[in-house]
């Protein structure tokens, strides 16, 4: 079987992605989205990972661990 194995260490922590044959059991192989779960989103839309930091719009927040902000600056912003 010829195998390329790459792995990548995030900051959940590692995770090791090959690329085998196209087959897997003599059928294709399934290809699903990766949900993304537990990550926030900024105020585009665009995915934040857990322990960084993104613009909401007005104020800035950190990512906590369950997809929800940890903290947040309080600045008034107007209607």
């Amino acid at each position: 079987m010829n195998t390329i194995a790459i792995v990548a260490c995030l900051v959940l922590g590692c995770i090791a992605i090959s690329e085998a044959q196209n087959y897997y059991g003599g059928r294709p192989r399934p290809t699903r989205p990766i949900p993304k779960i537990g990550y926030c989103r900024d105020y585009q839309g665009n995915y934040v990972a857990p322990g960084s930091s993104y613009y909401d719009g007005c104020n800035t927040c950190r990512c906590g661990g369950n997809g929800m902000p940890d903290i947040c600056t309080l600045r008034f912003c107007g209607p």
